[in-house]
């Protein structure tokens, strides 16, 4: 019995949405301030922030559970989900969205997750959407920085701009595709992936490819990123394009048919990095990797591309009228049997080593009186990261040391890496900012009285030395919160004036000034006051 209870306990927290709600958040018209269970809409701003949302909504009739005015922006805090089954799409924008928040949105749909007619901006927030047609859908640009995307279409695209860009920057974007159009489009614009990790599945036999451009002039650029594809049809389609081009990037492409398709004029570039150009079928006796009619294939200086055989069939005989510079090559198909094998074509150079080539995690460590610190994982080919480096404020570890810190602080992170496979070697590579938080405040208490609620809690240990506290309160049905600071040296603080018969719930944290940064705590758990007399 107590092993039972023992094991319940070490279960992690579930996400504590609002109370489930099941009718449409309509905000088109852009009417005056209101709230409701994990929901807040501000008319001045026309800013929708979700907080902790729980809301299912069916009817095939309506266009959308969420709709917003042109020019809105969608904070997102805490764990939200939107199950809908509408005609169109779960959360819809007339106009430009901003799309921010450091909470979570997870998005199942039967119809598209996110739909925008003019152009959507994605900033340092997670997105889930799991649905039927399209998972991110605008019309104009569909700009994505710093967040983790997952985007799942059963039917169509993961992520498409009908009439722009489509830009990934930094973060993480992992795209699903299961249906004819493919994983990533950009139908009359270009696409550019820079500082970021991006995966692509395209499953469908029949689908266009992973990532697709279709106007003339259009490009894909990957630089400082690290792609994988992989589709039951081409990897990389760009029938009319200007360009594609890779930049210090990692890039493996797994296709069924070409790794990349690129048409009349079309110029591929690997200006450095490295990765594999896989076809896993032959079509007519061919098993071409790279399929560019009329284009050219250029390599940065240094630069070694490896075919299928050891052959030494050459490029411009088996491509037409393919145009090769500043390149090693050992064939792209057998020059005796061209239907022997599959094209697999591999490519290297040593470029620059970025943050993007290691797995690390900057989340925040509860302080412990103890050293914390971080790990970091090279990927393939990177070699070994030699030496992991913090520095932080005064008051806490002040000069650059590979000693872990211990104390409350927050700590830029830099890291050494001596050269591998693939890489030149790094002194100092930044990879951001490393955080000590205080422990939770515990033992909250919320004690009712006359027009008031007095708030108790344990102080802070002394090891912790923290600044002073902050204390929130709000109805027990409401979703706004007041916050007061109270000084470190109180275990208390009375609010008064408050409604009559009402509950009030509380919630405490600590915080730590160092330097010019404020170090915060996470929130206590909930507490509820009884009625207010």
């Amino acid at each position: 019995m107590l092993a039972a209870v023992l094991a319940f306990a070490l279960l992690p927290a579930l996400p504590a949405f609002a109370a489930p709600i099941t009718t449409q958040l309509d905000f088109s018209s852009n009417p005056a301030n209101k709230s409701g269970s994990g929901w807040t809409w501000a008319q001045s701003t026309r800013t929708l922030t979700l907080n902790n949302l729980d809301l299912t909504y069916n009817d095939p009739s309506v266009f959308a559970a969420i709709m917003l005015p042109p020019d809105s922006t969608l904070v997102i805090q805490g764990s939200n989900k939107v199950n809908s089954t509408t005609s169109v799409c779960a959360i819809n924008a007339d106009g430009d969205l901003t799309v921010k928040g450091s909470g979570t949105l997870s998005i199942t749909s039967s119809s598209s997750g996110i739909c925008c007619y003019r152009n959507l901006t994605i900033s340092s927030t997670t997105i889930t959407a799991s649905c039927t047609v399209q998972g991110l859908y605008s019309y104009g640009d569909a700009v994505i920085n710093g967040s983790t995307i997952t985007a799942v279409s059963k039917d169509y695209d993961g992520i498409v701009s009908q009439a722009g860009n489509v830009t990934i920057k930094g973060g993480k974007a992992d795209v699903t595709s299961s249906g004819i159009a493919g994983g990533i489009s950009a139908e009359n614009g270009s696409i550019t992936i820079s500082g970021a990790v991006v995966s692509v599945t395209a499953s469908h036999p029949h689908s266009s490819a992973g990532l697709k451009v279709n106007s003339p002039g259009s490009s894909i650029t990957v630089s400082d990123s690290t792609l994988t594809v992989k589709s039951e049809t081409s990897g990389i389609l760009a029938p009319s394009a200007k360009s594609v081009t890779f930049n210090n990037s990692f890039v493996s492409i797994d296709a069924f048919g070409d790794a990349i398709t690129a048409g009349k004029g079309v110029e591929v570039a690997i200006n450095s990095g490295y990765g594999t150009l896989k076809r896993r079928s032959a079509e007519n006796g061919l098993n071409w990797a790279v399929r560019i009619e009329g284009g050219k294939l250029t390599v940065g200086s240094g630069v070694t591309v490896k075919g299928w055989s050891n052959g030494a069939y050459t490029t411009a005989a088996a491509i037409g009228s393919l145009a090769v510079s500043s390149m090693t090559v050992t064939t792209f198909v057998d020059a005796a049997d061209k239907s022997k094998g599959l094209a697999d074509i591999s490519f290297s150079t040593n470029p620059k080593l970025t943050a993007s080539y290691l797995d690390y995690s900057l989340a925040h460590r509860i302080y412990t009186g103890k050293a914390q610190g971080i790990s970091v994982t090279p990927k393939s080919g990177v070699g070994k990261v030699s030496a992991i480096y913090y520095q932080g404020a005064k008051g806490t570890v002040y000069k650059k040391s590979t000693k872990k810190p211990k104390d409350i602080g927050s700590y830029a992170v830099t890291v050494d890496a001596k050269a591998g496979t693939y890489f030149n070697s790094a002194k100092g590579l930044s990879l951001g900012t490393f955080k000590i938080v205080p422990k939770k405040v515990v033992n909250v208490k919320a004690a009712a009285g006359t027009r008031q609620v007095k708030v108790s809690w344990t102080k802070a240990t002394k090891a912790q030395s923290v600044s002073g506290y902050q204390v929130r309160y709000r109805q027990a049905d409401a979703t706004k919160w007041k916050t007061k600071k109270v000084a470190a040296s109180a275990n208390s603080v009375t609010f008064t004036k408050l409604n009559k018969g009402i509950r009030y719930e509380v919630q405490v944290q600590s915080y730590k000034t160092v330097g010019k940064t404020k170090l915060y705590s996470d929130w206590s758990a909930s507490k509820m006051s009884g009625k207010v007399k």
